[in-house]
């Protein structure tokens, strides 16, 4: 399974220009832009939902979830990464953001917590495996 240049997305920390006004993007890692498999658990819901990754970094990511999630809450995830593609590799994380995208519809944001040497490593892994892919960025 592989991923042609024009599929994945890096997005960088830089300046934003946000109307007239620069401003710098929070994250200080590389972000990869590209959707892949993810199921994310609620404390509400109790039960794993399948999803879509929206964009990860070493710190978090933002997956798209059928509930609305309160700031601060907590959220587990399992990624399925494409360099590793039988294996889920499941994360605790806190919930930075959440705010509906299309109706029924929420993009969430986690911050990654507690996250052990073998977790960091995968995903270190799994962001230097997308970069060697191509980053599709123009």
């Amino acid at each position: 399974m592989g991923f042609k240049r024009s599929q994945v997305q890096v997005l960088s920390p830089r300046p934003l220009n946000l109307g007239g006004i620069m401003e710098h993007e929070k994250r200080k890692s590389i972000r990869i832009k590209k959707p892949f498999v993810a199921q994310y658990n609620s404390v509400v819901s109790q039960r794993w939902l399948t999803s879509n990754i929206r964009d990860i970094s070493e710190t978090g990511l933002s997956i798209f979830t059928d509930e609305l999630f309160s700031a601060d809450g907590a959220i587990s995830v399992r990624i399925k990464f494409p360099n590793n593609p039988f294996n889920w590799l499941e994360i605790n994380g806190k919930v930075i953001g959440s705010k509906e995208f299309v109706s029924g519809s929420f993009i969430t944001r986690m911050q990654f917590i507690d996250l052990n040497p073998e977790q960091a490593k995968a995903i270190a892994d799994a962001i230097a495996w997308f970069l060697k892919q191509g980053d599709g960025s123009k």
